[in-house]
């Protein structure tokens, strides 16, 4: 399963990294933290977004201690 950075995320999809960043705080967004890194599941993370496609996703921010 390849993991890509947030940062390539972005370029892959053209989606604002603030908002990719948010979308990690989404309970059912394919990803894992790592300290303060993010790994995106990268086949997961694009089947996710197709699916999700004109839908509003909820995000609740959390802070894992």
């Amino acid at each position: 399963m390849e993991t890509i950075s947030v940062r390539e995320f972005v370029q892959l999809t053209g989606i604002k990294e603030g908002q990719v960043r948010d979308l990690t705080f989404a309970r059912s967004f394919p990803c894992i933290r790592i300290g303060k890194r993010v790994h995106i599941y990268k086949d997961k993370a694009l089947a996710w977004l197709e699916a999700h496609e004109g839908k509003t996703v909820e995000i609740k921010r959390t802070t894992f201690r």
